[in-house]
């Protein structure tokens, strides 16, 4: 244990004396800090491999204290902060907590069962670049004492945050549900389609303005309830759910996409919610305002053949209007009797048109 306190020490003070190998058989667990002329430049990374719209990044390098290759997820989608263009591009910055993910057998005294992955160091770096430009190279610096007390334990918190991501957000997509649902519910449809008298009743050029909202208003719902499902609960066939984690090398991402899918879902259904809102408004309106169509206007017709008169029932005219214009040669007249089959008039025989 005081082995391991000295280290920790000198970590602090001087990393070339202080930060050594561990050796088979020694594990320590320690925050070290790296100060200004540590190489952090020797770190790699993968962001060149990354798109614009990118969910993180990965940090790889050797362990400042036991030597071994190791590796760590620069989670950049959400904990992000903007800077001033540092003249080279990078807009971007995160302090990352970096933890020793060595596969070297490293056990303790106290503790002789091989334990998980790495030494057990962790140190912060600050990590700058560019948010749309891939191509410019990532800034690593050393995280100053300063800086470090403030910002070492939330970037740990951010750290060990990243595994649940998705279970979190699903759970604040489930609530957006509920109340994207409610909504909706305020102009429901449903409640419109209960008869066909309010519809029959309007004129023709309503009724396809009518069937057009409700069509608009019952595919947006049925859409705001399919992608709002998607971000809660995500597709329903496993195959789905392990397509991220397929790609070795980039599971430990796998969390921060399937996160960005649900977001990406869930603004999708806010999206489609504002059509149908806005279409069941419309029918309502129509419903509400649109008052029914003027009943068609009846007349009687009189006609004369040779010495006898006669007069038809109450009925209407296809396509002509009476007093608008000359009687035409032949009309289409239909009784306003039930059942009654539309006839030709001989527009030469008709004596007058009344109105009923």
């Amino acid at each position: 244990m005081a082995d391991a306190e000295s280290h920790h020490h000198l970590a602090l003070t001087d990393w070339r004396k202080g930060i050594a190998p561990v050796s088979k058989g020694k594990r320590v667990s320690q925050r070290v800090l790296l100060p200004p002329e540590y190489p952090t430049g020797e770190f790699d990374d993968d962001r060149t491999t990354m798109g614009k719209d990118m969910v993180g990044f990965h940090l790889s390098g050797k362990c400042p204290v036991c030597k071994h290759d190791s590796s760590a997820v620069c989670a950049t989608r959400y904990l992000a902060n903007e800077q001033h263009d540092d003249g080279e591009s990078r807009d971007r910055y995160q302090v990352t907590a970096l933890k020793c993910a060595c596969v070297e057998d490293h056990t303790s005294e106290e503790q002789p069962a091989p334990l998980t992955f790495g030494c057990g160091a962790e140190w912060l770096l600050k990590v700058s670049w560019s948010h749309d430009n891939a191509d410019v190279t990532v800034k690593k610096e050393s995280v100053l004492d300063d800086e470090a007390w403030k910002a070492w334990a939330a970037a740990d918190a951010n750290g060990a945050a990243i595994p649940s991501t998705l279970t979190t957000y699903q759970g604040v997509a489930g609530k957006w549900q509920a109340a994207l649902t409610a909504i909706v519910a305020l102009v429901s449809v449903g409640t419109l389609l209960t008869g066909r008298s309010a519809f029959q009743s309007l004129a023709t050029g309503w009724q396809v303005g009518l069937i057009a909202a409700l069509a608009v208003a019952v595919l947006g719902n049925a859409a705001v309830l399919w992608k709002s499902d998607l971000a809660s609960f995500g597709f329903p066939t496993l195959k789905y759910a392990v397509q991220s984690v397929k790609n070795l090398p980039n599971a430990d991402l796998a969390p921060l996409t399937l996160a960005k899918k649900a977001e990406d879902q869930m603004w999708s259904s806010f999206g489609f919610a504002i059509p149908t809102i806005l279409a069941s408004m419309a029918a309502i309106a129509i419903l509400l305002f649109v008052g029914p169509a003027p009943p068609t206007a009846s007349y009687k017709v009189t006609e004369k053949l040779g010495t006898v008169s006669t007069t038809t029932p109450c009925g209407h005219f296809t396509n002509y209007v009476p007093y608008t214009s000359p009687v035409p040669a032949a009309l289409q007249f239909t009784p306003n009797i039930a059942g009654a089959e539309t006839v030709t008039l001989d527009g030469t025989n008709i004596t007058t048109i009344e109105s009923c």
